[in-house]
C-alpha cells in the first residue's frame, strides 16, 4: 500500500469561495502527482553511531527547525522565487482587485517561517548508498542509515508513545531542485489563480475587497507547499524526501526540544514513526546499513544485538529484528 501525499491547508479554509476552491483542488491534484511514494519504496536516513542508537531505542527521529537545516537558504530560496513571479504578475496589471490578491499572499510569504509559523523537517534519501551522504550525515562513513517504510498506515506522533499514542499530521515532499522546473510550477499555478479569480471578482459582487482577502488566505496554502519543497539546484545529488510539520509559534509547547549545535539552539521535535500490525503498534524499519569506515564483521554483529535488545524492551511501538536487513555499504574508505 502506497502512501498518498495529503494537501498542505495552514491556514484556514474560508467558505464558501467555491471557485478559488475549485482552481486550489485542480492545482493540488497535479502538484501532489510528484509526492506519490509508490509501493514497497523504501527512504533512508543517514545518521551517526548516537542517532541511531537513538532512533532504536525511541523509535523516533528528530525533526529538526527548518532554520536548522545544512542549507542555509533553505527559509528563503522558495520564496524568492515565488515572490519574483508574483512582483512580475502585479507589475503587469491596474487591476486593484488582482493586485491586492497577489499582494496579501505575498505579505504571507514574507512572514512566513519568521514570526507567524514554524515548520520542522526531518531528511531522508532515496539512495542507500550515496557516498556524499556517508560524509555529510554519517561522520564521514562512521555511521549508519536506516532504511524507513512509509505506507498509508503510517502514522507519527511528537508524543512519548502510550497504547492511546496522540498522532500528529505530518506531510511527505519529494524536493523539487530544478529551477526551471519549480519556475514552471509557480508560474502554471498563478494562471489557474487568475482565472479562477475572473470567475470569482464576477460572481461576488458584495464585500469583494473582505472576499478577496480571505480568496488570497485560501490560495496561500499552495505556495507555503511550494517553500519547503523548493531547494537550490546545487544539493540535487542529495535526492531528498522530507518530512514536513508547520505550526504556529505557541501551539502544543510541551512537545518542544531543544539541542546545541556550534551555532546555537537548535529546536526539534521528536517523531515517532509506527504502523498498526494486527494488534500491534511497529516500527516500520526495513534495513540498516553501516557506513565504509567500520569494521563489517563487529559491526553487523553488535547492531543485530541492539536490534534483538531493544526488541524485548517494553516500548508501545514494538521491533521485529527478524524482517530488518544489515547489510554493508560494500566499500571501504579511509
Amino acid at each position: 500500500m502506497s502512501l498518498k501525499a495529503k494537501p498542505f491547508y495552514i491556514l484556514q479554509k474560508v467558505n464558501p469561495l467555491t471557485e478559488i476552491q475549485e482552481a486550489m483542488d485542480i492545482i493540488n491534484k497535479k502538484w501532489l502527482e510528484n509526492h506519490y511514494l509508490s509501493d514497497n519504496k523504501i527512504l533512508h536516513h543517514y545518521t551517526t553511531l548516537s542517532g541511531l542508537k537513538g532512533i532504536i531505542e525511541r523509535r523516533c527521529i528528530q525533526s529538526t527547525s527548518i532554520l536548522a537545516m545544512n542549507d542555509p537558504q533553505e527559509k528563503t530560496y522558495g520564496k524568492n522565487i515565488i515572490i519574483k513571479l508574483f512582483d512580475k504578475e502585479i507589475s503587469k496589471t491596474t487591476d486593484e482587485n488582482f493586485i491586492s490578491f497577489f499582494s496579501t499572499i505575498k505579505d504571507n510569504l514574507i512572514y512566513f517561517g519568521d514570526i507567524h509559523y514554524q515548520t520542522y523537517i526531518t531528511c531522508f534519501c532515496e539512495d542507500d548508498n550515496l557516498l556524499s551522504q556517508w560524509r555529510t550525515y554519517a561522520k564521514n562513513g562512521d555511521g549508519y542509515n536506516l532504511g524507513i517504510k512509509f505506507n498509508e498506515q503510517t502514522k507519527f506522533s511528537h508524543l512519548e508513545p502510550t497504547d492511546d499514542i496522540k498522532t500528529t499530521e505530518l506531510i511527505l515532499r519529494k524536493v523539487i531542485y530544478k529551477n526551471e522546473t519549480q519556475v514552471k510550477l509557480v508560474t502554471e499555478i498563478i494562471e489557474l489563480l487568475k482565472n479562477a479569480l475572473v470567475k470569482f471578482i464576477a460572481n461576488n459582487n458584495e464585500l469583494l475587497p473582505t472576499k478577496i482577502s480571505q480568496a488570497a488566505v485560501l490560495s496561500t496554502n499552495i505556495f507555503f507547499d511550494l517553500v519547503w519543497t523548493f531547494k537550490n539546484p546545487f544539493f540535487a545529488e542529495e535526492k531528498e524526501w522530507r518530512l514536513i510539520k508547520t505550526r504556529a509559534p505557541q501551539y502544543e509547547s510541551t512537545e518542544m526540544k531543544f539541542r546545541e549545535d556550534a551555532f546555537g539552539i537548535v529546536p526539534y521535535l521528536d517523531t515517532y514513526i509506527f504502523e498498526k500490525i494486527e494488534d500491534r503498534q511497529v516500527f516500520p524499519i526495513d534495513s540498516i546499513k553501516y557506513g565504509p569506515s567500520l569494521d563489517p564483521s563487529r559491526t553487523r554483529s553488535s547492531i543485530d544485538c541492539l536490534l534483538h535488545y531493544e526488541s524485548t524492551r517494553n516500548n508501545d511501538i514494538k521491533i521485529n529484528p527478524g524482517n530488518i536487513k544489515i547489510e554493508s555499504c560494500g566499500y571501504e574508505i579511509r
